[in-house]
């Protein structure tokens, strides 16, 4: 796989049906960017390039995912019971997240 960084609006015209066909993509919105996790390729490589995206390594990837679940937990942990069933809708206290 490829980790890469950066920010761009992920629509159908930046991931084409033809890039779907090459190689796949998985998005993660993080607090001030966003990492991307692609099939490791010409074509994703390419893709990054294109967007201007940085590639990153595996672990500094994952480092931005566990610093995005850590804010997203202490501002649930800060919220009272009332307002984590009103302003959270009922959701469970946000969990970790492992990527390929």
């Amino acid at each position: 796989m490829l980790y890469a960084r950066g920010t761009f609006q992920l629509n159908s015209t930046t991931y084409t049906d033809a890039d779907r066909g090459n190689f796949t993509l998985k998005e993660y919105p993080v607090i001030d960017t966003h990492v991307v996790v692609v099939t490791d390729n010409s074509d994703a490589s390419a893709w990054i390039s294109a967007r201007g995206l940085t590639t990153i390594s595996q672990s500094d990837a994952q480092a931005l995912i566990d610093a995005k679940v850590a804010h997203a937990q202490s501002q649930y942990d800060a919220r009272s019971t009332e307002s984590k069933l009103i302003d959270w809708g009922g959701k469970p206290r946000p969990q970790g997240l492992t990527l390929p």
